[in-house]
């Protein structure tokens, strides 16, 4: 009898799913928000709205000349999300005539049905897809959930709860033990910042916005959407950040920090960065959404924290589309005792449009142990060339001829002319089980600055390049440079000889 009430509900359980009855909470945009109405928006036939999001259309950058990007280099996306426990039918009506749909990461193997301008699939796990229609302008950022409980009721002196609506806070200056909670349906305008403090919980489902934030002229500092100095403790979760002043969600000097399910959408502004961890330990950034108009997810040592180490930090399960800069790494701000025992895990690039997996080495750390498994690297057959803007007004112009396609792998030393001459080095770094989807014509390389501050020990396992196994370093399209050491390709058989 119990086998039977078990194969019973699971059988239940699969008819609920095809008839669209199993529960979806949604979230419906506040009235005074806009929304984006290129396309409508179902869930197991349940109306989801659609929220606006400003990204960059064209990839045109310049070092930040004391006024704002303008709005010709940008375009107007859509993001909408939503809890949910089992498979979901999703069905999407386009305002526009449907010629063709890809639906992102590809690794997840979803295939739409198109009939009219409907567009119709199952999703049958909580991970953020991504909808682009005719190409990859204006697209539609889907974010499911799993289910949350609402902490209304748990409203304490340390709680700092924002209940659907809109809500203009500009700066919120957190304490020890404080809890932010942002729900569903709720767009918070400001920012979110605290130092030296200890159990900082920041959750919720809803938008925290930083547009209304001018851009601040202090090195690193964005304020950005999130920014913590010197904090530990830390609990970030499944909030969105919309539309920073610069970098967006920052960990300064931090120590004890989870970062789960949280979406980065609308970041077009100059050096708007993505998830920077600088000069911090213990630090991990779990399934997580980022696109960026600058480098995703990154490590960082900084000079106003370079007394710090950065130690044990892990990006997994996340998923990047980045309009400019790198897509994961360790980025040229690398002032710190040490930087080691970082990894780069199990994650998808979407859209990468400068280097896919870089470490740029131009300050005094010794870096070490940094790993990326398991990546898969999405890559059109035409990607635009990245390029820096000469005078105000530049225009950007699509060369349909151009066979520019981003950088695979990229480690490099090089001096810095901003700081001091002490440089360190780069040792033991893996690349495994890559996966390349695409555009083949990517190249990668590796560069040391002299005997003293090179790479060494280097070892790429399992390259594949559209499921074709890639055996020697030039098949591979690997450039090595001088002062660097102890490069090694191997595959599974290679590994597995006795």
């Amino acid at each position: 009898m119990i086998i039977y009430i078990k194969i019973t509900s699971l059988f239940m359980g699969f008819i609920l799913a095809l008839s669209g009855c199993v529960e979806v909470t949604t979230y419906p945009v506040p009235p005074d928000e806009v929304k984006f109405d290129t396309y409508e928006l179902s869930v197991n036939s349940k109306p989801v709205d659609i929220y606006t999001c400003r990204v960059s259309k064209f990839p045109i950058n310049q070092v930040w000349p004391g006024y704002q990007r303008p709005i010709d280099q940008t375009e107007l996306a859509g993001f909408a999300y939503w809890d949910m426990q089992e498979s979901v039918k999703v069905e999407i009506s386009a305002k526009e005539r449907v010629e063709k749909v890809i639906i992102r990461p590809l690794s997840l193997g979803i295939e739409p049905v198109i009939k009219d301008n409907k567009i119709s699939f199952t999703l049958d796990r909580i991970t953020p897809v991504i909808i682009e229609v005719n190409g990859c302008h204006h697209a539609l950022h889907l974010f499911p959930n799993p289910e949350i409980k609402d902490i209304s009721e748990s409203k304490s002196s340390h709680m700092h709860y924002f209940g659907a609506g809109v809500h203009d806070i500009g700066r919120l200056q957190l304490q020890d033990n404080d809890t932010v909670y942002i729900a569903g349906g709720t767009v918070v305008y400001g920012y979110i910042t605290a130092v030296n403090a200890r159990n900082i919980h920041i959750h919720g489902r809803g938008v925290l916005d930083g547009s209304r934030i001018p851009r601040s002229n202090l090195p690193y500092i964005g304020p950005g959407c999130i920014t913590l100095f010197g904090c530990s403790n830390i609990s970030i979760d499944g909030v969105i950040l919309r539309d920073p002043n610069r970098w967006c969600l920052n960990l300064f000097g931090c120590r004890d920090a989870n970062i789960s399910n949280v979406k980065l959408i609308g970041l077009w502004r100059y050096n708007s960065d993505g998830i920077n961890v600088s000069n911090s330990q213990n630090v991990c950034v779990d399934n997580c959404f980022v696109r960026t108009y600058d480098d995703a997810l990154e490590v960082k040592g900084v000079k106003a924290w370079e007394a710090k180490p950065v130690q044990n930090v892990r990006f997994n399960k996340c998923i990047v589309w980045c309009d400019w800069g790198r897509s994961m790494g360790v980025t040229y701000e690398t002032r710190a005792p040490y930087i080691k025992d970082v990894t780069f895990q199990d994650c998808s690039i979407i859209r990468s449009t400068s280097s896919v997996m870089a470490i740029t080495h131009a300050g005094k750390a010794a870096i070490s142990n940094i790993s990326f498994r398991n990546i898969n690297v999405e890559l059109d057959e035409w990607i635009p060339r990245p390029k820096l803007q000469k005078f105000e007004g530049e225009k950007y112009t699509c060369n349909m001829e151009d066979k520019y396609c981003p950088s695979l792998f990229s480690i490099k030393i090089e001096k810095n002319t901003l700081e001091d001459d002490h440089q360190g080095n780069i040792d033991t770094i893996l690349f495994e089980n890559i996966k390349l989807y695409g555009n083949t014509n990517t190249h990668s390389s590796l560069q040391g600055l002299n005997s003293k501050q090179n790479i060494s020990n280097v070892t790429i396992k399992n390259l594949r390049y559209n499921d074709e196994l890639v055996t020697d370093l030039k098949e591979a399209n690997l450039t090595i440079g001088p002062f660097v050491e102890g490069v090694k390709l191997k595959t599974n058989h290679e590994i597995n000889k006795p």
